[in-house]
């Protein structure tokens, strides 16, 4: 396995953002020729609360150091203490920095994401400059921030979840739980099930305690947005039923955090890849896309993984996922600006 390049491509409040390029055996060492490689641009998944770019799809990275290309696995601000707002900057400084790099071709750059990386993925497939002329989703979040599924709460895990902390705000809930805005910490889907006691929860405190807390108490949005309260605003709408316009409950600041509310026929064309079992981010969100890049007319495919879930495995990549690879090279048959 190749070693990465490890480079800090931003710095913010003295917290320093890495990436990881990996170069394919035929590419020197040296950054100082320009090789021009096609790059795959990747974001790890843990719901935008957890992970690392420790965490890749592991055939992903081979597969595109085997056709030559370059593979790059970015950090990004977490949520808590920092919002969308603070990843859709670091995907702004992360596009400049690229282009200080000679080896790569920002002509040619193609994002993934898996899980809520997929929503990072999506916001650079948006607002990256210039604009990738390609986008892999697996599994991915930000389809369909405004489904009930975001702002409903499960009382009958909060309980077991909570612990004794139940009270917090998006301000001040970083400083009490000692979280920093980064992770070296690689949240690896195929983790040992079994580990953990009947009944056992994540600490309480942790990233992945509080991922789990935001979702059972229906506050995701409050995290994304920074506005506490902002999920019992959609909640108390009617959850989208009775025909009340959720979208219009989005103050136009907020607008630009919403991938669904922002995609336009622009948009790179795409791989979207959802298992039918996913108990975690339900296969609705890539659907939706689907049907709104079917819509505007930009190039789609769609693979509805029958009876997979949420995780990642060699399986999953060779009945399912290999044929990105194939497709992202359509993507970049030209290097004519999408």
């Amino acid at each position: 396995m190749p070693e990465p390049q490890t480079f800090v491509y931003s710095t913010v409040n003295e917290c320093e953002i890495h990436l990881d390029l990996y170069l394919p055996a035929a590419a020197p060492a040296s950054q100082e020729a320009p090789l021009a490689l096609p790059v795959v641009l990747f974001f790890h998944g843990g719901g935008v609360f957890r992970g690392s770019r420790k965490s890749v799809l592991p055939e992903l990275k081979d597969a595109a150091l085997f056709k030559n290309w370059a593979f790059i696995s970015a950090d990004y601000r977490l949520l808590l203490p920092s919002t969308g707002f603070d990843i859709l900057t670091d995907i702004a400084a992360l596009f400049t920095f690229l282009a200080t790099l000679p080896a790569i071709d920002t002509a040619r750059i193609m994002v993934a994401g898996h899980s809520g990386g997929a929503y990072v993925a999506r916001q650079a497939a948006i607002h990256g400059t210039p604009r990738p002329r390609g986008f892999f989703s697996v599994s991915g979040q930000g389809g369909h921030l405004l489904s009930p599924a975001y702002f409903t709460p499960k009382p009958y895990l909060q309980k077991k979840l909570l612990g004794t902390y139940r009270k917090y705000s998006t301000r001040s809930s970083a400083e009490f739980l000692g979280l920093k805005e980064c992770s070296e910490f690689a949240w690896e889907w195929r983790e040992r099930r079994g580990k953990r006691k009947a009944g056992e929860v994540p600490v309480v405190g942790g990233r992945a305690w509080l991922a789990g807390m935001a979702a059972v108490m229906g506050t995701r949005l409050d995290f994304l947005t920074g506005r506490e309260g902002f999920s019992g605003v959609l909640r108390e709408a009617g959850g989208g039923g009775g025909g009340v316009d959720l979208e219009a409950l989005v103050p136009m600041a907020m607008r630009v955090l919403f991938p669904e509310l922002m995609m336009g026929g622009e948009f790179p064309p795409s791989f979207v890849l959802h298992g039918t079992g996913d108990k975690n981010v339900g296969i609705g969100e890539s659907e939706k896309t689907v049907k709104e890049l079917e819509r505007m007319g930009v190039e789609c495919v769609f693979v509805a993984a029958e009876n997979w879930g949420h995780g990642w495995s060699e399986e999953v990549w060779n009945r399912w996922g290999k044929d990105v690879v194939p497709f992202f090279e359509r993507c970049i048959s030209d290097k004519t600006e999408a």
